[in-house]
């Protein structure tokens, strides 16, 4: 006869003390991330007076303006423009480079491991500045190198033609913890269909192509998604590189808000912006969530 199985008694140490240990961190969620994400919502209602908030109820008259208005159609364009440029340069780059650092074994992938990983530890501001060095149009190595084999300098941050590119060509080199990520996935694929495989004749080629990117399709899908998710959110490079120009070509929706709200002091409309972020961002969380049941 099988016995039911007991019913856990509910105690200080079972029931309580996980709580008292997680009330911090949940409070520290509620007050830093919950508490500004609703102020803002409730904010973008209002034409926002900063000395005696909150002004004039105007309900959806912001959004309505938002959406009307040139400066929020050229930031989303900027911001798209950015996204797509970046899946030309960056997205792949890390794929290719787990599949390559598969190949390896032992020390030397070990080794690989922590070439990727190690730029890490240098903080994103400091390679962010060490960039727009490098295109510096009078001293930058960008410049030198393209000189020095006959092709004229480059106005890199300076010019519409090329800001945006200059913004994303940094993702070719690739590494941080992408790299790792697809390499996990790659080393959860059975050993014994890749000796299939070669047994069967397929070259490295031919094994990355037909066995080892289908079996990533899942990952693959999710990380597309996180990077859409992740350029709406877009703030500290181009802050940084150009400051939102040349005249306004990498303004993006996040360094429009905050221009928006601690320049023009116009609360109500960079609230309606960051709303607007939040849904697509909450839509496109929505579609990663779906996309991961599915490759499980």
């Amino acid at each position: 006869m099988i016995e039911s199985p007991r019913k856990k008694r509910f105690t200080f140490e079972t029931g309580v003390l996980p709580l008292l240990f997680l009330l911090p961190s949940l409070m520290g969620l509620l007050l830093f991330r919950y508490y500004p994400l609703f102020r803002s919502l409730y904010m973008g209602l209002f034409d926002w007076n900063i000395l005696e908030p909150p002004g004039v109820f105007v309900g959806l008259d912001n959004y309505t303006r938002m959406f009307s208005s040139s400066f929020f159609t050229d930031a989303l364009l900027n911001t798209t423009t950015l996204w797509l440029l970046m899946m030309g340069f960056a997205f792949w780059v890390p794929i290719v480079q787990a599949v390559f650092l598969s190949e390896l074994r032992g020390r030397t992938q070990g080794l690989f491991k922590l070439l990727y990983l190690v730029p890490m530890i240098v903080p994103g501001v400091s390679g962010i500045l060490l960039w727009k060095w490098i295109y510096n149009p009078e001293f930058g190595l960008a410049n030198q190198l393209l000189t020095a084999v006959g092709l004229p300098a480059l106005q890199w941050l300076n010019s519409i033609d090329t800001a945006k590119i200059a913004l994303t060509l940094p993702g070719l080199i690739g590494g941080s913890t992408g790299v790792i990520i697809y390499l996990a996935v790659i080393q959860g694929i059975p050993q014994e269909m890749y000796e299939a495989a070669a047994l069967d004749g397929a070259n490295f080629f031919q094994r990355a192509v037909k066995l080892t990117l289908p079996n990533m399709k899942g990952i693959i899908s999710i990380q597309f998604v996180l990077s859409m998710s992740t350029a709406l959110q877009l703030f500290d490079l181009p802050y940084m590189m150009t400051g939102g120009g040349p005249a306004g070509s990498t303004t993006t929706m996040a360094i429009r808000i905050y221009n928006i709200a601690f320049s023009d002091y116009n609360f109500g409309m960079a609230s309606a912006m960051a709303a607007f972020i939040f849904t697509i961002t909450i839509i496109l969380v929505g579609l990663q969530l779906t996309l991961r049941r599915r490759s499980d």
